[in-house]
């Protein structure tokens, strides 16, 4: 019952994720701040892969127009750069933190990479 929780407890340790984490107040206020928190993580999160599509879309603009042998384009040299950078492009995790996918674990693709001299 929700008014006996909020009656009785002052303080809520939450286990998530394998991490404790300490709210001071009622249970009302826990669940407010935890629902802030998760609203905030989603905004992030949907302005993140908005950036990413916006950079992808840029890269897909300009990375074709450099392929000519007789002249060096500098907006492929440009959309090769923006590629790069919407790799590293870090992701958020359950907890709401950043890290980057190249770090996340071993690797399901773990293929020797050529690289062109």
């Amino acid at each position: 019952d929700r008014t006996f929780l909020n009656n009785v407890c002052t303080e809520i340790v939450h286990l998530f994720g394998n991490k404790l984490k300490y709210y001071a107040g009622d249970f009302d206020t826990f669940e407010a701040v935890r629902a802030e928190q998760r609203q905030r993580q989603a905004t992030m999160f949907k302005q993140q892969e908005a950036k990413k599509k916006e950079l992808q879309k840029y890269v897909d603009k300009h990375l074709h127009k450099g392929s000519s042998l007789t002249r060096d384009d500098a907006g492929a040299k440009q959309a090769k750069k923006v590629a790069k950078q919407i790799d590293r492009i870090g992701v958020l995790g359950t907890d709401g933190k950043k890290y980057k996918l190249s770090y996340d674990g071993p690797q399901q693709k773990a293929e020797a990479v050529e690289e062109d001299g």
